[in-house]
């Protein structure tokens, strides 16, 4: 529940905002910093403008003679003077941005999250505004950094970028592997009207993985685990799409004998299952046509020109 006027903004171990376990705040006492105390920030877009207006209420924390706190929303500025607030931060997840009328990206994030560089030990970033830079996150610029999480969508893959697909480059290694960073996510989750598509996990995605892994072990990297989310929903497919798991599972095959784990959901449907929903799909689609077919020839006869005396009993 929302904080009363009493308990606004002053120095508290845990305040909890929202109505629901998965819309909290953590925030660790900022005059009696624990750096081994887990900061965490849940920023849906209904609370995001109530905790800016509890932070600006405490003339302790409140910077009002720069005008800035009170007219925020939910805006790029608000959720920098947010990440800049407390003196430090060790642990961080932002969750789904993308529908947010605000542009927010990895690389904004990454600079705003730089000034916690010598604390943050994971980060967790879902999807982000459709419009932003694909740019990665520069994990390397965080020392301390041993868990990373980012949603698939910021590689590539929204409007205007999905023609674009997934591409791999060695500035995304650069970018990725970080001195400590032994556990990566990439997390398919869409926050939409549906789940992520059954082809989403597709030749694409399933190199980009690959080659990351690839980088990770010449360059003896401090990666040990690379963590895939995907939960589709199944509507439709095509055989020649090829089967998702197949592609997950070449990929741990390749590198689980150089000491590098991938993990990945178990399969909404295994292959025997897939294959068989295909083949009654087909069989549907072929019935399907047929009927169809046969509905034209006759409505042409009917209708375009048939001969009339098809109609007339014979004398």
């Amino acid at each position: 529940m929302f904080l009363s006027g009493s308990q606004k903004a002053r120095s508290v171990r845990q305040t909890y905002l929202g109505p629901s376990g998965q819309k909290r705040l953590s925030i660790v006492d900022r005059d009696k910093p624990d750096p081994e105390k887990a900061f965490i920030w849940r920023l849906p877009h209904e609370i995001l403008a109530h905790i800016i207006n509890i932070i600006a209420s405490d003339p302790n924390h409140s910077p009002d003679n720069h005008g800035t706190w009170r007219q925020l929303s939910v805006s790029p500025e608000a959720t920098k003077q947010l990440i800049a607030w407390p003196k430090s931060l060790v642990h961080f997840y932002l969750g789904s941005f993308y529908d947010n009328p605000f542009c927010i990206d990895l690389p904004m994030l990454s600079e705003w999250l730089a000034i916690h560089k010598d604390t943050l030990k994971s980060i967790d970033i879902g999807s982000l505004s459709r419009g932003g830079d694909r740019r990665l996150f520069n994990a390397c610029d965080f020392p301390k950094l041993e868990v990373l999480a980012l949603s698939r969508w910021q590689l590539a893959g929204w409007s205007p970028h999905r023609d674009e697909g997934l591409t791999f480059s060695p500035l995304d290694a650069d970018l990725l592997l970080g001195a400590s960073l032994h556990t990566f996510t990439l997390d398919f989750t869409v926050h939409d009207q549906h789940s992520e598509s059954w082809t989403d996990f597709g030749e694409r995605e399933e190199h980009w993985v690959a080659k990351v892994a690839r980088a990770a072990i010449t360059r003896k990297a401090a990666l040990r685990k690379i963590k895939i989310i995907f939960t589709p929903d199944y509507w439709t497919g095509r055989e020649e799409d090829g089967y998702p798991w197949d592609r997950m599972d070449r990929i741990h095959d390749e590198i689980s004998p150089h000491g590098l784990v991938l993990e990945y959901n178990k399969p909404a449907l295994t292959k025997e299952e897939w294959l068989q929903v295909l083949r009654q799909e087909s069989c549907a689609q072929s019935d399907t046509e047929s009927l169809d077919a046969l509905e034209m020839e006759d409505s042409e006869r009917t209708y375009e020109g048939g001969d009339i005396r098809e109609y007339f009993p014979r004398l």
